[in-house]
């Protein structure tokens, strides 16, 4: 029985690698010291066919892009550059959560949740108050 179940999670997680970049998610829990930087976990990496851009887009659900120099560090892929900003905007506090989902073009959504669960309202809301220290999504494509 253990081996039908075996080969069956081997299947699926086969199955779950060929899918299209857009259709896979996945979650961090913010730990440690991570206000400057972000190691991007080893296990996600191969789901992205390993190849990892330099820079990256964030986009939150209040639709503001951040953009994220992505480092390579001793065989880890490090968020590094604007990072903190990305941090600060957000108010990331250890024990948050964020889910990302590869949208192309080195574009990722993010989804962010403080550490009880609920998701945090500063990504989700567009404050009119808010400083304009970012792009949103939108206005850059349209843009750029």
């Amino acid at each position: 029985m253990g081996t039908s179940f075996e080969s069956c999670k081997l299947r699926d997680e086969q199955h779950y690698k060929n899918l299209d970049d857009e259709k896979q998610y996945f979650l961090v829990l913010i730990l440690g010291d991570f206000q400057d930087a972000m190691i991007i976990p080893k296990d996600v990496v191969p789901y992205f066919k390993g190849e990892i851009p330099g820079e990256i887009k964030l986009e939150t659900r209040n639709g503001y892009c951040h953009t994220i120099v992505v480092a390579k560090n001793q065989e880890k892929h490090v968020l590094t550059v604007g990072w903190r900003q990305f941090v600060e905007s957000y108010d990331l506090q250890e024990d948050d959560s964020l889910i990302f989902r590869y949208k192309g073009n080195s574009q990722f959504s993010v989804m962010i949740f403080d550490k009880l669960g609920p998701e945090k309202a500063l990504s989700v809301v567009l404050d009119p108050f808010w400083p304009q220290v970012q792009d949103r999504c939108n206005e850059a494509h349209e843009n750029g």
